[in-house]
């Protein structure tokens, strides 16, 4: 008999497991068995909540959310999925927003794995006793996982996302976001970053992200060169932004405009030896060899390891 009996680990991952692959109601079955052996899990009774969000079943996501605070009040992540449960559950009166912005739609699994994932993260330092057992910590590596397969791009882009201050817009962008990555929709994955830029004016990650994606998926640059000319005249001194207009420039065939952003960039932060490079990519374009073997030789000689510029050099300097 005791063989049949499912312990507290099993009964998690199970409950994980069905929660994951959208199996929402099977995986309320099993939190209400994790709960029942434990009432005062914060975990499970905002996973459980998050469950009966996929059920679109805002009350109830609530009622769970309520049983964390009750636990501890100051439980960020019940606090802020509370919130959003009761904006789906009253929605406030509707405003003029960006199209782009979903307001309603069923996650994928493979989307909710990326929030579960974030959740585990966010959430374990409030985790009970269970996870100082030999069983707890089986659970919390498993668990954890989820979260260590996502890329770093992808994680770093959800903890920014919940640096928006506005809930809903923030609701809004994660719910976009997870759409994005699981249907590959490059459009609105840029509409995310575009957003983040708006809102995380200086901060490096977002910038680069909106910069280089629109030149790799090369989406319309309007937009991008609107707001980087819009930074760079509130501070003519940032750098980086000197950097990403050079190579959007480079991206749209303007060779002289790219030259201008990269010198700027140099004269502003001469320790940064990164745009020497960029500099012998717009002289090669225009043809003019030695001065881009000159340029680029410079970085070389500050970045003997990598090999690709190493090799780059050998090029040039045939063609010479």
């Amino acid at each position: 008999m005791g063989k049949n009996k499912e312990n507290i680990g099993d009964i998690l991952i199970k409950a994980m497991d069905y929660l994951n692959n959208g199996k929402f109601k099977d995986s309320i079955v099993y939190w209400e068995k994790a709960l029942a052996l434990n009432a005062k899990n914060p975990t499970a009774w905002v996973m459980m909540g998050q469950a009966y969000e996929g059920l679109a079943n805002w009350s109830k996501a609530i009622e769970c959310y309520d049983k964390v605070l009750a636990i501890n009040p100051q439980h960020q992540s019940a606090q802020w999925f509370k919130e959003i449960a009761l904006e789906k559950l009253n929605p406030p009166k509707k405003v003029e927003r960006d199209e782009r912005l979903p307001s309603k739609g069923v996650l994928s699994p493979l989307a909710d794995k990326v929030l579960d994932a974030y959740l585990v993260e966010k959430t374990k330092e409030y985790l009970d006793d269970f996870v100082k057992t030999e069983e707890g910590k089986n659970f919390m590596q498993k668990a954890k996982s989820y979260w260590d397969q996502i890329p770093y791009e992808m994680k770093e882009t959800i903890r920014l996302i919940h640096e928006v201050p506005d809930p809903s817009e923030r609701a809004d962008l994660l719910k976009l976001y997870r759409e994005s990555v699981a249907a590959q929709r490059t459009a609105d994955t840029l509409f995310v970053y575009e957003r983040l830029a708006l809102h995380l004016t200086n901060n490096e990650f977002v910038w680069n992200m909106f910069v280089n994606a629109t030149i790799k998926y090369k989406m319309d640059p309007t937009k991008c060169l609107e707001m980087l000319n819009g930074a760079l005249k509130g501070n003519p001194k940032d750098h980086l932004k000197w950097g990403l207009l050079g190579l959007l420039d480079l991206a749209l065939g303007k060779l002289k405009d790219a030259l201008d952003c990269f010198n700027k960039q140099l004269e502003l932060e001469p320790d940064n030896l990164d745009p020497y490079s960029r500099i012998s990519m717009v002289y090669e374009l225009e043809n003019n060899i030695p001065k881009s073997i000159e340029y680029l030789e410079k970085y070389v000689k500050a970045f003997p390891n990598d090999s690709l510029a190493q090799k780059d050099l050998e090029k040039l300097r045939r063609r010479k």
